[in-house]
């Protein structure tokens, strides 16, 4: 579940950035993916959040919640669990 809010937090960022972009650019989508690609400086979404934050796109508070969801999902996806069902 924390993978799935991770992805939809991600994705409400990367709308974020690229309402931001528009307002200098006619192709926003294309500019965030430059920028967020394998070696943009928002390739990891960790940088994706500093940099919102730093630029005033996210407040402290939200900075402070995706920053608890983004360490979770990493303790989460970096360990192996075992599920049954």
């Amino acid at each position: 579940m924390v993978l799935v809010i991770s992805m939809v937090l991600d994705k409400a960022l990367q709308e974020t950035y690229e309402a931001f972009i528009s307002r200098f650019s006619d192709s926003p989508e294309r500019v965030f993916k430059k920028l967020s690609g394998q070696t943009g400086p928002l390739a990891s979404p960790a940088s994706r959040l500093l940099v919102a934050y730093g630029y005033g796109l996210v407040n402290e508070l939200v900075f402070r919640n995706f920053e608890i969801i983004r360490v979770v999902r990493n303790i989460l996806a970096h360990q192996a669990v075992t599920f049954s069902f």
